[in-house]
């Protein structure tokens, strides 16, 4: 099993109000939007070692003008691994490239939203090595963009084992689409967002007498 994510593309929103400066919603996801945020998406805390990059969704609100927060991002160890910088009220995501860099960490990592020394918020995540299996799923853990009422279509890939593979959906498929048991995702999302997919495989069965193996 391996989650995936995938991202309908559209616009971002922004938001502002008059109470103290203060971080109202924090997720993560492995599907980077390119310019739409959705807060409404479901936040992932378990990453690979594998996955291409880790995006930060977060919405900042109230505060003074000139008012801003500070994120930072914490290795397994603490230390700082990327220089911090400053957000104002509005919905912002950011693009963390910590997952492909050669000095990768596998641990629990946080992101810390800071109002000049006063700590808001704290956003835990875990990376660690892909686990050990006899089946590969094949290609990157993010699907490729697709955009709302424009049909869609990916063909998973696996290796290892003996094929052919039958595929399955361990929940829900994203609105719009459905899986094939030949590991084809088809359909027409409705809408935008962010929407994760937790596909299985397994092999099909070849029995021969007097015993069936899988």
């Amino acid at each position: 099993m391996k989650l995936l994510a995938l991202v309908f593309a559209s616009a971002a929103a922004y938001a502002q109000s008059g109470q103290p400066i203060r971080v109202v919603g924090a997720l993560l996801t492995r599907g980077c939007p390119t310019n739409y945020v959705d807060m409404s998406a479901e936040t992932e805390t378990d990453f690979l070692t594998t996955d291409p990059r880790l995006c930060v969704l977060y919405q900042i609100a109230g505060g003074a003008p000139g008012d801003e927060v500070r994120v930072e991002f914490r290795d397994p160890a603490g230390a700082l691994e990327r220089q911090p910088f400053n957000r104002g009220p509005g919905v912002w995501y950011t693009s963390q490239q910590i997952l492909n860099q050669a000095g990768r960490k596998a641990g629990t990592w946080e992101i810390r939203f800071y109002d000049k020394q006063t700590l808001l918020r704290t956003v835990q995540f875990r990376i660690a090595p892909p686990p050990s299996s006899p089946i590969d799923l094949g290609g990157s853990t993010v699907l490729p963009i697709g955009t709302e009422r424009i049909a869609y279509r990916y063909r998973f890939t696996a290796k290892g084992g003996v094929p052919p593979y039958r595929w399955t959906l361990l929940k829900d498929a994203p609105p719009g689409l459905s899986l094939d048991a030949d590991g084809t995702l088809t359909g027409t999302p409705p809408r935008q967002g962010v929407f994760r997919l937790m596909p299985g495989r397994g092999l099909r069965r070849q029995c021969a007498a007097p015993k069936c193996r899988p």
